[in-house]
């Protein structure tokens, strides 16, 4: 894992070890504040709340193991919709790769970033149990709702937008084996995720 070298918050002056080398927003764990990297340094945007503590298998910086592959958590990320929240973590492997791991309910998902290369159906002209072809795949839509995100602690390798509300569809493969969740913002960018579940009994904390 390749880290940048250490920085200094603007706001407050405290060291941040461990900076990783693309990361585009962090959160000071001393002061509160948002930290944006833009022209080769970071700035501050001002302070958020801290998210209150909620129990997970997943712990920023600590390392965890699934099927023998190494993972750790650098940023995560609370939404709530209508029944509660669910939490996306950033989580680097062993060897650099990027991947966020969706916690909804004790189910847990590993997702990468799906590249859209035409815009989803609204949320609106869908309905549960539809079903759309998409890039060779039938897929069926498992769930519509409504989502906003309410805050992140750690680094993030791209921007969020705290107390945005958004739409969110998730969709299914006919075969069951995988997922496609798709994000739609009220300015028309839309943002897809293509995951799989997992089984949380196979997550292990790495001492």
């Amino acid at each position: 894992m390749s880290f940048s070298k250490t920085i200094n918050c603007p706001q407050c002056g405290v060291s941040l070890n461990n900076v990783i080398k693309y990361t585009a927003l962090m959160k000071c764990p001393q002061c509160g504040s948002v930290l944006v990297y833009e022209n080769e340094s970071f700035r501050s945007m001002g302070k958020i709340a801290t998210l209150a503590d909620e129990p997970s298998l997943l712990c920023l910086n600590q390392s965890f193991s699934y099927q023998d592959v190494k993972f750790t958590p650098i940023g995560k990320v609370r939404y709530r919709y209508d029944i509660g929240f669910w939490e996306e973590w950033f989580v680097i492997d062993s060897k650099g790769k990027e991947f966020w791991v969706s916690v909804d309910e004790g189910d847990f998902a590993f997702e990468v970033p799906f590249d859209i290369k035409k815009k989803f159906p609204k949320k609106s002209e869908l309905k549960v149990s539809a079903t759309i072809f998409f890039e060779g795949i039938s897929w069926v839509v498992s769930e519509l709702g409504e989502g906003s995100c309410e805050g992140f602690e750690g680094q993030l390798p791209e921007m969020i937008r705290i107390g945005e509300k958004f739409d969110y569809i998730h969709f299914t493969s006919l075969k069951g084996e995988d997922f496609l969740s798709v994000e739609c913002y009220k300015d028309g960018t839309q943002k897809a995720y293509r995951g799989y579940w997992v089984d949380a009994y196979e997550i292990k904390r790495v001492s």
